[in-house]
């Protein structure tokens, strides 16, 4: 019998209570959540990004203890494992930004294959009890049909490729190793804090305030849009398994949603849910994708999620409408009072 959300929450408290674990991309957008999540959960949390950022979730958060390297630097990387030792591993860190990724494709393929090669590289000496590493969604060949995880890999732009690339490494790696890896392949990530470029929600939130038109490449594009807390709850069950059970080596999972909307729809919401209590509606926009015209996106993605639904006990918790409003609710706020509030929501 699945457990409840609440039920998962608390059998984590026992899990992961002053389990030391090295996260990677502490700074960034998810990697800030699952820090909030793992701090509420009692771990002891060590954490490595390439540099502070002004806006991360991290900044209003209990402290850690942080290094500042840059990941394709094995060696630091080694000082680091070889004196925290930590008994798990979630590797974040990338660079995920799909327009720098154009601009900059050797520094994209070099820091999200390299910095997973080096995790992996130096694990191999110090033996973790697991080690998840973060995948993409936009790994698989474009397909009108949603992906299972065994479809097809792809990689049409360097950010793809590169990260289709890693999990060719992770299988690699996973041969040489007693100890379980998996890659986590998550849906478009929606929520409060997310200050990338070139990311929808990020670039309305600052069309928004600015007061100007916002820039959109494919207005009519579908992705499986999630929030935040229904993928990093997904990750933690992924972490849970291979913790405390014996899985199968180097799986990866789809961690996503079913309810597809495209990109306008999307636009929508976020209108909806900015403007309540007010009569204006400004949510226009204009088409633009320069930069991207000889890229080849998905139009239609989709992800199958039954593995993790029937192994782990995935579920979705947040309708998208649900993700929209705390999306909004989270910007508006930017602070961890609110990150607590949509926690006690996802929870009851």
């Amino acid at each position: 019998m699945s457990r409840t959300h609440k039920e998962q929450w608390e059998d984590w408290k026992d899990c992961f209570a002053h389990r030391k674990i090295l996260l990677t991309g502490h700074t960034g957008f998810k990697g800030g959540w699952l820090l909030f999540l793992l701090q509420k959960l009692g771990a002891q949390v060590i954490g490595i990004s390439d540099c502070e950022e002004e806006h991360s979730i991290s900044r209003c958060l209990n402290p850690i203890r942080s290094y500042f390297i840059d990941l394709r630097n094995r060696e630091e990387l080694e000082k680091i494992i070889a004196s925290e030792k930590p008994e798990c591993i979630v590797h974040l860190a990338a660079q995920s930004i799909l327009s720098r990724g154009i601009q900059e494709p050797h520094l994209t393929f070099s820091t999200n294959i390299m910095s997973t090669v080096n995790v992996l590289d130096v694990a191999l000496s110090y033996a973790p009890k697991a080690i998840v590493i973060a995948s993409s969604d936009k790994v698989y060949r474009p397909s009108n049909s949603a992906h299972p995880e065994d479809d097809v890999l792809g990689g049409t732009d360097p950010y793809s490729a590169s990260k289709a690339a890693s999990e060719h490494v992770v299988q690699a790696y996973q041969n040489l190793v007693d100890f379980p890896i998996a890659t986590v392949r998550a849906g478009n990530v929606i929520g409060g804090g997310d200050f990338g470029q070139d990311r929808l929600v990020p670039d309305w939130i600052r069309a928004k305030r600015e007061n100007r038109v916002l820039q959109v490449r494919n207005p009519n594009y579908v992705r499986p849009w999630l929030y935040v807390l229904d993928a990093l709850f997904g990750y933690l069950l992924v972490l849970e398994h291979l913790y405390k059970k014996q899985p199968s080596k180097g799986e990866a999972w789809n961690i996503g949603s079913t309810e597809n909307i495209s990109v306008v729809q999307l636009i929508e919401l976020l209108q909806k849910y900015w403007l309540i209590k007010k009569s204006r509606d400004v949510h226009h926009f204009e088409k633009n994708n320069v930069g991207f015209e000889n890229q080849k996106e998905d139009p239609y993605l989709s992800l199958i999620c039954s593995k993790a639904q029937q192994k782990l006990g995935w579920s979705k918790r947040f309708s998208i409408e649900d993700a929209v409003f705390w999306t909004i609710d989270g910007y508006k706020r930017q602070n961890s009072q609110a990150m607590n509030t949509v926690l006690e929501a996802y929870l009851d």
